[in-house]
């Protein structure tokens, strides 16, 4: 785990800076200057933050947050993207490694509750997270604009069993996929950011996306409603309607092809996903599982 502010600060922008690109791509020409303004007030602070014990340095560092994303936030994202992620990263940094992703999921809800950054980027800042925070990420590394670097990937395909792996390892299946994906009926490739329905690019939301995920690694068996609440809200306590009202709008996105093969008995609080999937749908989901399983 990164300890020297400079090595978590660079892993913060690589993270902020990725999320602005692939999710608020209107406020992309501004980051820089974003970044700046951000750093220049964490750096104000540098010698306080490393001479305090940890939770004491996180502390001052969201209050650095807290003036940022009041002061320069108004309608924008990124100010709040940049102190949701840099309080997020630091408090991770604080644990021993691995560091499980229930703890960096709890800590961006509370981190963008704070700095008031929408919902809808919770999940892809997970995920973000998630990646650059192993032991073994590279300092100063990219994620490719055509790939977004990770560690583990999981391939489900409606014709194979499923596969999992790191990319490097992967690369061959995944091209494959890739190669066939316009005559799928869908087909969702998370590290191109990239989600077609009967070969067309169509928006999908993170919530919706989290539960496509979960609905798909979990074909031809029951998804008690606790379980699979727990793993879409954090909670096993959420009401049954707002999970149909999620389930609903990933019908509308999907043009309603999953219906005939979900399946809520009345009264037994689970979802079934029929094996029939396999046969009805042309499907293929590479996806990183960090946030998602």
């Amino acid at each position: 785990m990164p300890h020297e502010p400079e090595e978590w600060m660079a892993r913060v922008r690589l993270v902020a800076e990725t999320l602005v690109k692939q999710h608020c791509k209107q406020e992309e020409d501004h980051f820089e200057i974003a970044w700046e303004v951000f750093a220049a007030g964490v750096g104000q602070c540098k010698s306080r933050i490393e001479g305090m014990p940890g939770e004491e340095g996180l502390h001052t560092l969201v209050q650095v947050g807290l003036g940022f994303a009041r002061d320069a936030g108004r309608d924008l994202v990124t100010p709040r993207v940049l102190a949701t992620a840099s309080a997020a990263v630091f408090d991770a940094a604080q644990m021993q490694p691995p560091v499980p992703i229930d703890y960096v999921r709890q800590a961006v809800q509370k981190y963008g509750e704070s700095f008031g950054l929408p919902s809808r980027f919770w999940l892809p800042l997970v995920d973000l997270i998630s990646l650059v925070i192993r032991e073994d990420f590279a300092g100063g590394a990219e994620f490719s604009t055509g790939d977004i670097a990770c560690g583990e990937i999981t391939i489900i395909r409606w014709d194979s069993p499923e596969r999992k792996g790191r990319l490097a390892e992967l690369t061959r299946e995944v091209e494959r996929v890739r190669s066939e994906k316009m005559r799928m009926d869908l087909f969702l490739d998370d590290l191109r950011n990239e989600f077609l329905v009967n070969g067309k690019q169509k928006n999908l939301p993170p919530m919706q996306r989290h539960l496509l995920v979960l609905l798909f690694t979990r074909v031809g068996d029951y998804w008690q409603h606790s379980d699979l609440f727990c793993r879409l809200w954090g909670d096993d306590l959420t009401r049954a309607n707002t999970f149909y009202q999620l389930l609903n709008r990933l019908h509308r996105t999907t043009g309603g092809m999953l219906k005939p093969f979900l399946e809520s008995p009345q009264g037994l609080e689970r979802c079934y996903v029929k094996d029939a999937i396999r046969r009805g749908i042309k499907y293929a989901l590479v996806f990183v599982p960090s946030a998602s399983t």
